[in-house]
């Protein structure tokens, strides 16, 4: 019926709320994203539905007969996107090294994803420390949560994300 629905009554009603917060301007901050599960307990397909408020929210909306606010969906089980240009761009990433980020956030270890690329563990090794010191991170779990912060929340379905 022209209507985003959950499966689950209490995953429709936090979807429901995140909606009416977008538009009565009750969130936080201005744009705050409000993530949302939209999958129940057994159902395959979890999704996550990020609401935004648009600018002017619902009274300006409702004059205009426009939307005031946007959903997003986006699959959590999907795989994770790699580097995109304007990240491996702000960071000095050379192809290689943006080649490398993306197999390791893809889930691989340094060594798995130096196999997946076809070069020596000790070439990956030298790709990870120059990430390291590209991005100022120390460690793998703090430079794939600085990419990921960095993930627009819309990708394309080309490889390499945004």
């Amino acid at each position: 019926g022209g209507r985003l629905v959950a499966s689950h009554r209490a995953s429709s009603a936090a979807l429901d709320d995140a909606v009416r917060g977008a538009l009565a301007g009750t969130h936080d901050l201005p744009l705050a994203p409000h993530p949302v599960s939209i999958g129940g307990e057994t159902d395959e397909r979890r999704m996550i539905a990020t609401v935004l408020p648009l600018a002017g929210g619902r009274a300006a909306a409702l004059a205009r007969g426009a939307a005031g606010a946007a959903v997003f969906l986006q699959d959590p089980a999907a795989v994770a996107p790699g580097p995109s240009d304007a990240f491996a761009a702000l960071y000095g990433l050379t192809r290689a090294e943006a080649r490398f980020l993306a197999a390791l956030a893809a889930g691989r270890t340094v060594p798995e994803a130096a196999a997946h690329l076809g070069v020596g563990e000790a070439t990956g090794r030298t790709h990870m420390k120059r990430i390291f010191d590209k991005t100022r991170t120390s460690r793998q779990p703090e430079l794939i949560r600085l990419l990921m912060a960095s993930a627009p929340p819309l990708r394309g379905g080309g490889a390499g994300g945004g």
